[in-house]
């Protein structure tokens, strides 16, 4: 509430205490999630009021009147002062009264008490309640005046948060405009940020904060987690009072740091069926995420899933100048522009590599014979065959027409001759299908060594076609390293 507001609280509760001729006089407000009251204003001639009093629902008398809505009257009040729980000590209190505040629903409890027995009449009792109603309109101006301007910092500040995603270009900076989302659109204390990696198709978290361990890298459990539920519900997750007890609820897995959180609201980011991940906000009290908030996260979530979907598909085409459309490896500029990176990798991590290149024999032959769809039908299929000896950090590239460079890292001369013989094996025994039609296809394989053979991109390339020409010699079908011919190679004088 407003300043102007309070004052006005303060001058009526001290009114309704010299009215009612009062010992104490308290205003006392529902929280958000009603469930407790909180004492919002008093007017006292004790020394000894506990003014953070909370008091829940159904406890006590204040607590009584909030859970019942109902007025109550004690004439002869026989118990401690204390258990009114608003007073440190006992103070003799004979008599106490109270009486719900509603405005569209209760909003809070006026209460008077008197060191006098059978001092509040019924009489009284209808006054208090008029006062109640008193109160009720300055709650229902405040909050008004409030929401009106709370409304507008909040359009305003989310107009420019979404302008801020709308111009973003990639998925990094998305991520980096929600971890710098500000405390005037939405109150959170932590939050997560969940995305599908698009190798293994599970969803981790990339982004977390506000909490005292980092919990990034983290997959998410969709079976025994609060973001697995919102993934596999599409909808959004809004929860209070989070269960205390050790490993009773989990926000992203049963593998997660302990987090202390009491509330938590999931906004799932999705793109008509497509779930891309989950926003997830916590606070470290129970009082929950209002109805605004909710509306505020799903507002975030809609523009942050169109900006996400937009930048994945601007990256996959940004790819596509770099990716081979027959085989998807990489192509040739794409090898140019990588393998001094690659290189000085390698000598920096002190490791090998061994560079592969492969022809596919007498592809031109096929293509006479059976066509164009049969020969890529071959290109492709011998692909496949490459892939499956490629390690996470090697590198497939289709050097041109009938020639394929394989570049695999952290491996020596025996090992990588041994699968060089592994390729040509294969190969040579498999039957390919396409068009219908049962085709035999080999190749010859050249290999050169970094940086035994060379310490440059020319060098290794220049190295492994003179191995693959001499593999071709003799007879094709064969697999030849540098090594093998360097002694027989004269130099130029």
């Amino acid at each position: 509430m407003n300043m102007t507001t309070d004052n006005d609280i303060n001058d009526l509760i001290k009114l309704v205490g010299n009215v009612f001729d009062a010992f104490t006089s308290a205003l006392f407000l529902v929280n958000e999630t009603k469930s407790k009251v909180i004492l919002k204003a008093y007017h006292s001639l004790s020394q000894n009021i506990v003014e953070s009093t909370t008091i829940k629902f159904g406890q006590g008398l204040v607590g009584w009147v909030a859970q019942n809505e109902e007025s109550l009257n004690v004439s002869k009040f026989k118990h401690d002062t204390k258990t009114l729980q608003f007073y440190s000590i006992d103070e003799e209190i004979k008599s106490f009264m109270a009486v719900p505040v509603f405005l569209s629903g209760l909003v809070g409890v006026l209460c008077v008490d008197s060191k006098k027995s059978y001092v509040f009449t019924s009489k009284m009792q209808k006054l208090l309640i008029g006062f109640a109603e008193q109160f009720s309109r300055l709650i229902y101006h405040s909050r008004e005046k409030e929401q009106k301007g709370k409304s507008s910092a909040d359009i305003k500040s989310i107009y420019e948060f979404c302008k801020k995603i709308s111009s973003a270009n990639n998925v990094e900076k998305i991520l980096n405009f929600l971890c710098n989302l500000s405390d005037k659109i939405i109150s959170y204390d932590g939050f997560f940020i969940s995305l599908i990696d698009d190798e293994d198709r599970k969803y981790k978290v990339v982004k977390s904060f506000g909490f005292d361990s980092d919990c990034k890298g983290i997959t998410i459990s969709s079976q025994h987690s609060l973001m697995g539920w919102v993934i596999r519900n599409g909808s959004t997750l809004n929860i209070s009072n989070l269960a205390q007890e050790s490993k009773k609820t989990y926000i992203c897995s049963p593998y997660e740091p302990s987090l202390n959180v009491k509330s938590f609201l999931g906004i799932p980011l999705q793109v008509e069926n497509r779930i891309l991940g989950v926003l997830g906000f916590t606070r470290n009290e129970s009082d929950g995420f209002n109805n605004n908030d909710i509306q505020v996260a799903s507002i975030i979530g809609y523009h942050v899933s169109i900006a996400l979907a937009h930048a994945k598909l601007n990256e996959k085409w940004n790819s596509l100048e770099f990716i081979d459309s027959v085989t998807d490896f990489y192509n040739i500029r794409y090898f140019h522009e990588n393998i001094e990176k690659i290189l000085n990798k390698a000598s920096k991590k002190l490791y090998k590599l061994a560079l592969f290149f492969i022809e596919i024999d007498q592809l031109e032959r096929i293509k006479e014979r059976f066509g164009y769809g049969v020969r890529d039908g071959v290109i492709k299929q011998v692909a496949e065959v490459l892939r499956g000896f490629l390690g996470k950090e090697d590198l497939s590239v289709r050097y041109s027409e009938n020639n394929f460079l394989l570049l695999i890292q952290d491996i020596d001369l025996d090992k990588a001759e041994g699968k060089g013989e592994k390729i040509r094996e294969i190969l040579e025994q498999a039957i390919f299908v396409s068009k219908d039609k049962e085709v035999n296809a080999t190749v010859s394989i050249g290999i050169s060594l970094y940086p035994d053979d060379g310490n440059t991109k020319q060098g290794l390339i220049d190295k492994a076609i003179l191995a693959l020409m001499t593999a071709k010699k003799s007879g094709m079908n064969r697999v030849c390293s540098y090594k093998k011919i360097r002694g027989t190679i004269v130099s130029p004088k």
